[in-house]
């Protein structure tokens, strides 16, 4: 019996089960930060107002560590994908204070 090849070089670095355990520390990393805030906050928050900060935190971290490597992989210049990130940051920090309706 022989072992499965991978063809395509980004099969591991794309594939689903990399994908299952990327979205699971994303989920974890946003569970612990909703717990953290909750029990920072002087005059409490509620949960559901915590979990939706700490997504947004935690999303805005998974696009700047998956915009880096994508851009790694497509082989851009290490400026350019810092200016790319910048953008990026900014427009989540926007939306994060001002909500999606700008």
């Amino acid at each position: 019996m022989t072992s499965p090849v991978c063809t395509d070089s980004h099969d591991v670095a794309s594939g689903p089960e990399l994908r299952r355990v990327w979205l699971e520390i994303n989920a974890r990393c946003a569970d612990a930060l909703t717990a953290a805030l909750i029990k920072t906050e002087h005059e409490g928050i509620p949960k559901p107002v915590a979990k939706l900060k700490a997504r947004s935190i935690v999303a805005c971290f998974a696009l700047i560590v998956e915009g880096i490597g994508e851009g790694s992989a497509e082989g851009k210049p290490r400026d350019a994908m810092i200016e790319d990130m910048r953008a990026a940051i900014e427009a989540c920090a926007q939306i994060m204070e001002y909500g999606f309706s700008r």
